[in-house]
């Protein structure tokens, strides 16, 4: 529990952004691609109907063993919704897409998502939380 404390607060402090007109994207900012920190260069949620797409790349990352895709209705209480397996090493110059639809709806509600990666020596991280308020 200290480890994923110390991580939680080294990582919110490398990442500060202005979430007032926040739209649903969240950018990872180039600084943020340290070894020690998940290799996220994009994590996005798209409403769509009656399902949220959420997508997301991975850079050059393949110590990776799985991605959780992760829900919660207040923002703080998460749970996984999907496990998405890493990618087989190939190349250490590729680009890594993953994509999950969450077919959890109900009309303006507000959900939130994170993703969490566990790499090949046990290490948790976790992306941004974003919200995403499903259309009526």
């Amino acid at each position: 529990m200290k480890t994923m404390m110390l991580i939680t607060i080294f990582f919110t402090a490398l990442i500060l952004f202005s979430l007032s007109s926040f739209a649903g994207r969240l950018l990872m900012p180039a600084a943020v691609t340290d070894t020690l920190l998940p290799r996220i260069k994009f994590f996005s949620v798209k409403p769509l109907s009656t399902k949220n797409i959420i997508s997301w790349q991975a850079d050059n990352d393949l110590t990776a063993v799985y991605y959780e895709v992760q829900r919660s209705a207040d923002s703080t209480d998460f749970s996984t919704v999907a496990m998405i397996p890493g990618p087989k090493p190939t190349s250490n110059n590729q680009h890594f897409y993953f994509g999950y639809a969450d077919h959890y709806f109900k009309q303006k509600t507000k959900v939130y998502y994170r993703v969490k990666q566990v790499n090949t020596a046990g290490e948790i991280y976790y992306t941004g939380v974003i919200k995403s308020v499903n259309p009526d």
